[in-house]
């Protein structure tokens, strides 16, 4: 139906599903551009194997306030990927726009952003790029958690990690021991908490940050 957004790795389009009549939204990839980005493709396999609801996989993320990954289809050139429509935009346009927040809303976006960060954790994973920009409303107002190509394995509790992706959260939402041990690209379980306390400041705040300074050093 339309053209959302266009990058180097591929195009996303608003779409509808006939048989259903539900909206999608449909992620077009190159495959030539992936066989020659080894990251991004183990990004891929990585989110199809965890969030693909069309696959009756016991390992599958299944999480109301993570985005579905509906269904993945392939041609000799592109790869198709088909996630659920969240007709919203971002937590943090919501909060440029609204300012302030009851505090029943806080509670109920924290308490959601909670459950979809310890399903990931669960599963050995951190989130590794949460920011409000990455959190979306559905049409119910309950959150989705969005862009999961920032994951990162975790093993055991260990800091010292390689990523999936070059993601890195914004200097905004870093945990301190990410800057001190200048391990930007690498996360622990610790780190997304540490995230969801800035998000926690902004909604209270009028999307202020609790630390600020003259310039990123």
């Amino acid at each position: 139906l339309a053209l959302i957004s266009d990058s180097n790795s591929g195009r996303q389009y608003y779409a509808l599903h006939k048989p259903t009549k539900q909206y999608v939204v449909v992620r077009v990839l190159r495959k030539e551009r992936l066989l020659t980005s080894p990251g991004e493709l183990q990004t891929i396999k990585l989110e199809r194997e965890l969030l693909c609801t069309y696959e009756h996989n016991p390992e599958r993320i299944n999480s109301p306030f993570v985005c579905h990954l509906k269904r993945c289809f392939t041609t000799s050139t592109r790869l198709f990927w088909v996630y659920e429509y969240l007709p919203s935009k971002s937590l943090r346009s919501l909060i440029d726009r609204m300012k302030t927040f009851p505090d029943t809303h806080v509670q109920l976006y924290i308490g959601e952003l909670a459950v979809a960060l310890g399903v990931l954790h669960e599963f050995g994973y951190s989130y590794n790029n949460l920011t409000s920009d990455h959190v979306v409303l559905d049409s119910k107002g309950h959150i989705k958690l969005v862009n999961l190509r920032s994951l990162i394995l975790i093993i055991g509790k260990c800091a010292e990690l390689e990523t999936y992706s070059d993601n890195s959260p914004p200097l905004a939402y870093i945990s301190p021991e990410r800057v001190e041990n200048k391990k930007i690209n690498g996360a622990t379980i610790a780190s997304d908490w540490w995230s969801l306390g800035i998000i926690l400041y902004e909604l209270m705040f009028a999307g202020k940050y609790p630390f600020r300074g003259d310039g990123p050093s």
